[in-house]
């Protein structure tokens, strides 16, 4: 799974094994809660 952290968080499946919709739902609650640690991140690995 991707999930993009903007415009909005959002995801995609890539081909292969498909995540359960609950599986989804959890990820997608996970960075929405934690959203500025994970731009944090996203900045310290790529700049």
């Amino acid at each position: 799974m991707k999930i993009w952290l903007r415009p909005i968080v959002a995801y995609a499946s890539y081909r292969g094994r498909k995540p359960r919709d609950a599986e989804t739902q959890t990820a997608v609650e996970l960075v929405r809660e934690h959203l500025p640690a994970c731009w944090q991140e996203w900045k310290r690995i790529y700049g």
